[in-house]
């Protein structure tokens, strides 16, 4: 496979079609259906929110986009390609292309390594960089995110936490994909810090078209971050549009409590 001819001819960063995720006997022993008939596409450089309360399968979909767990039927297109039916070598190849921002950078960043080599790891896995130019392009990425030179030789354990998220999101964009998934990666952090991660996160979108997705249970962070919404209930999409059309006209009765919660949350301020 091409993947450097699939990034420059492909619109559609990411489409997903009619995606069911089943945990089997999870509950009493009885199969979980977590999610149900789900579609949805990113174009390049558009930013796509996924939103709902705690249980509604968002996350369990990124997941099932990420391969971190099997769809039980539907599909998964990145760049108009399936990873699920790749060889294990092809998928690993197209990984460079589709990247995670977690929830908890502390989980997703390994203790023993200092940063520099973090984020110089998926350019060495994926052969982009190799020698000088190793440490030079991880470091510069730091550098893009906030984390100078003279901090890039420390371990995680000496960040801050909202250090340790940028250090995450330099990790994640090195490699330049084409879809930057963001699975609640402000949700554990207070308001200041989590307003320093957005602007860096639409920083990135104004540098290069990237596709991004992004999961959350605040609308308020919908609004500051993303061109549209789905809104997720139940294992379902229970709404979806233009994030400026929802926040105006919410039609469904989860929207509309997601967005009262908004609102009380930020006191307007992102909102108004």
């Amino acid at each position: 496979m091409n993947t450097a001819s699939v990034q420059n001819d492909n619109t559609k960063v990411l489409e997903v079609r009619n995606a069911r995720i089943v945990y089997t006997g999870t509950h009493r022993n009885k199969d979980v259906v977590a999610v149900e008939d789900v579609s949805l596409e990113i174009d390049r450089g558009r930013s796509l929110g996924i939103v709902g309360a705690s249980g509604c399968g968002k996350s369990s979909l990124v997941r099932g986009i990420m391969q971190l767990v099997p769809l039980a039927s539907g599909s998964v297109h990145v760049l108009g390609q399936e990873p699920a039916r790749m060889s294990r070598e092809a998928r690993r190849r197209m990984r460079r292309h589709f990247q995670m921002v977690f929830q908890d950078p502390g989980g997703s960043l390994d203790a023993r390594m200092r940063v520099i080599d973090l984020v110089a790891e998926p350019l060495k896995v994926h052969k982009m960089a190799r020698g000088d130019e190793l440490r030079d392009r991880a470091a510069s990425c730091l550098e893009s995110v906030g984390i100078t030179e003279d901090m890039v030789d420390r371990y995680p354990h000496q960040f801050s936490g909202g250090q340790r998220q940028r250090i995450a999101i330099a990790r994640a964009i090195v490699t330049e994909p084409d879809l930057l998934v963001c699975d609640e990666p402000t949700s554990a952090l207070d308001v200041s810090i989590q307003a320093h991660v957005l602007n860096l996160l639409r920083d990135i979108r104004r540098r290069r078209p990237i596709g991004m997705l992004f999961v959350t249970h605040d609308m308020g962070v919908v609004r500051q971050i993303c061109d549209d919404v789905i809104v997720m209930d139940a294992g379902r999409i229970v709404e979806q549009g233009p994030v400026e059309d929802i926040l105006r006209a919410p039609a469904h009765p989860v929207t509309q409590a997601l967005l009262k919660v908004a609102l009380e949350h930020h006191a307007g301020s992102a909102l108004g």
